[in-house]
């Protein structure tokens, strides 16, 4: 049940989902919230830190679209606060005061019940993690058990609940229980203390550490797009929005079977997957080729089209299984253009 000052915020209209489409992240130092592109992982500035002198930790954003994020004052040892985010200009709201310290990350579960995984021996040494839930209203938590050490993220798909551990990868937890399981005990990937993660409302899963990834949540494999935010986030939500948005992904490391899926495409509109190799670079499809005049964000000496492939009703497309060879590690480039629409997606570059 929220509060009655968080029902008031939502009717307000504070969530505004027409800004999309883009990331909200804060700076988990200095309280300043960006605005994160989807294409690319570029960040700009929305606002400046209006609240100084905390740590923030974590970010939430419930089903209805509203966002939540934790500040903790410096030096603070026995609560956190709650606070809305206006997406359009990084607004703060207080929402509840918690009888916590050491939240590591938030996300709002089934029936946007709020979730917390938090450090239970804050500011000290051991770090011991423990699964919370968290009431709006009266900010108290009830403990549900311990879990992963080293939890840095934590979001929501509709149907798991996923934590990113900095010692072990990618996780789903048990909210019953919070015991977590590894979804792929064979890969660690990128392991940065700066690891936010989000799903956008077609299944994505981002990821920003001192890079921008798409990550498969069914493997925990990680997709190089580029180097991105240079500090440490304290959390990342996405913000839907009309613009189309078309992302690339590999579900593999090389070596093994592995699927390519792209989502935000035309529905049952063609798609074609280009790929390159080693050099970095841009160029414009040149005059008397489909989509002329379209920035594709890799070296022209060496772009090929691999294929094009038809989206379902759903704007998805799943290619696969295919084994890339090893000499792909470090070279392979993919990225991928909606022929209806000529947007391209995020390009990828095959690092695992």
């Amino acid at each position: 049940m929220r509060s009655l000052i968080y029902t008031l915020l939502l009717v307000a209209g504070l969530s505004n989902p027409g800004l999309g489409q883009s990331l909200l992240a804060v700076d988990g130092l200095s309280g300043d919230f960006y605005s994160i592109s989807l294409h690319s992982g570029d960040y700009s500035l929305l606002a400046s830190a209006s609240l100084l002198q905390r740590d923030w930790p974590a970010m939430a954003q419930d089903s209805l679209g509203n966002i939540l994020v934790v500040g903790t004052l410096w030096n603070q040892l026995s609560y956190s606060d709650l606070f809305a985010v206006n997406p359009s200009n990084g607004q703060l709201t207080l929402i509840a005061t918690t009888d916590q310290v050491g939240i590591s990350s938030i996300a709002f579960g089934p029936g946007d019940t709020l979730f917390a995984t938090v450090d239970i021996d804050f500011p000290s040494n051991p770090h011991r993690y423990e699964l919370y839930e968290i009431d709006l209203i009266s900010g108290l938590s009830t403990r549900i058990g311990p879990t992963i050490d080293g939890i840095l993220a934590m979001d929501f798909d509709g149907t798991n609940m996923y934590l990113w551990s900095g010692f072990e990868g990618l996780f789903t937890v048990d909210l019953n229980t919070g015991i977590a399981t590894d979804v792929n005990p064979g890969f660690l990937g990128s392991v940065d203390l700066s690891k936010s993660m989000c799903f956008s409302d077609d299944g994505v899963l981002y990821a920003l550490d001192f890079a921008f990834w798409l990550m498969e949540p069914t493997t925990g494999v990680s997709n190089f797009v580029d180097y991105s935010f240079p500090g440490i986030l304290g959390g990342v939500e996405y913000i839907p929005g009309p613009s189309q948005t078309l992302a690339i992904w590999q579900t593999e490391q090389v070596g093994n079977a592995t699927q390519l899926r792209i989502r935000g495409a035309t529905p049952s509109g063609q798609v074609a997957i280009l790929a390159a190799d080693d050099s970095l670079g841009s160029f414009l499809i040149p005059p008397r080729f489909q989509c002329a005049g379209t920035l594709i964000d890799m070296n022209s000496a060496t772009t090929r089209l691999v294929t094009t492939a038809t989206a379902n009703a759903q704007g998805e497309i799943n290619l696969g299984p295919f084994v890339l060879p090893m000499r792909a590690r470090g070279h392979l480039r993919l990225q991928a253009i909606d022929l209806q629409t000529c947007i391209t997606s995020n390009r990828i570059e095959t690092v695992f």
